[in-house]
């Protein structure tokens, strides 16, 4: 009688748990961003990357938005054409954290390795500039975003754009930010690991 009891105590505490994540994340200010067109098989996504959401369950968290700096308008759900060449421009307003792997100050998987900083090419940053990473592991995507000097003036940001290939697969694609500036000993909780914050999914269709 006891295992029995145990094991339906144990189903009870899970499924507890299961909803009250997915009231969590229902309360997150997510939306679909629809990439723009530009021309022939390519296409822009605008976003901002700012240090306090503004909104949701965590205002105080990092967020990725839209470019308007709409705290209800959470970019993480991201939707691009097949075999496109899509330029992400990114406003970036947080303060840098110290990347733990090197690997992930190098940019990749853009076109030409490539990604501009102001206006410059570069294609990696030291370890201790970059605030967070744009990437996409499904693709090999990977851009370290610099982030802006903590005595900076408000609303002071640095403006990373790149451009990568959308693929010739209809899929799904997980994306995220890679370096630690979440909770936890090895900042990746918190905003690392929440959808809606530094957290999403790539959709081509």
């Amino acid at each position: 009688m006891k295992p029995i009891l145990a094991i339906f105590g144990t189903t009870i505490v899970v499924i507890a748990l299961a909803v009250a994540y997915v009231v969590d994340l229902a309360q997150i200010p997510t939306s679909t961003v629809h990439a723009a067109s530009t021309g022939s098989r390519t296409a822009s996504l605008n976003l901002d990357v700012v240090p306090n959401a503004g909104a949701g369950p965590h205002p105080d968290w990092v967020q990725y938005q839209t470019f308007d700096l709409n705290a209800s308008k959470s970019a993480t759900q991201f939707v691009i054409p097949v075999s496109t060449w899509v330029t992400v421009t990114i406003h970036q307003y947080d303060t840098p954290t110290t990347l733990r792997n090197e690997f992930f100050g190098l940019v990749q998987g853009t076109k030409g390795n490539i990604a501009y900083l102001n206006g410059k090419p570069f294609q990696a940053l030291s370890p201790d500039i970059p605030s967070h990473t744009f990437s996409i592991p499904g693709l090999g995507v990977n851009v370290p975003l610099a982030g802006v000097s903590a005595t900076a003036a408000p609303n002071t940001y640095q403006t990373i754009r790149f451009t990568f290939y959308s693929g010739d697969v209809k899929k799904i694609y997980h994306w995220q930010c890679f370096d630690p500036c979440g909770w936890g000993a090895y900042g990746n909780g918190g905003p690392m690991q929440t959808y809606g914050y530094m957290d999403g999914r790539i959709q081509v269709v």
